[in-house]
């Protein structure tokens, strides 16, 4: 069995999402932040997702709203998530509208080795 990683916790800015004034914080394994695959933005794109997902990993998010948090571009935050998804760490599932227009995608953060296998 490999030995334990600790874990850091990375404190974000507040976020405009509800209540301005309430710092979010996520916790992540370290394991994410040594591994090579990820670029040091992959990491910030999956702290703040894990830092505004419900109890259960899910959230909800636009591309634009994580790229303006951020500070950078759509096109970045697309590529970073794509990362994240080829790595394991998250899973992403398109929500479409009455047209039948993709609006939104639902995120799911899997921190977990069992997670995601059910």
């Amino acid at each position: 069995m490999a030995e334990e990683l600790p874990v850091y916790r990375v404190k974000l800015d507040p976020l405009k999402m509800g209540d301005p004034t309430v710092e979010k914080t996520s916790v992540l394994p370290s394991r994410i932040f040594l591994d090579p695959q990820l670029k040091p933005a992959a990491t910030r794109v999956l702290g703040l997702l894990a830092s505004v997902a419900e109890w259960n990993g899910h959230r909800y998010v636009r591309v634009g709203w994580l790229a303006n948090h951020l500070g950078i571009t759509e096109r970045s935050v697309r590529r970073h998530l794509s990362n994240l998804k080829a790595a394991g760490y998250i899973t992403s599932e398109p929500l479409y509208d009455d047209t039948g227009r993709q609006g939104i995608n639902r995120y799911r953060i899997i921190l977990d080795d069992q997670e995601g296998k059910d």
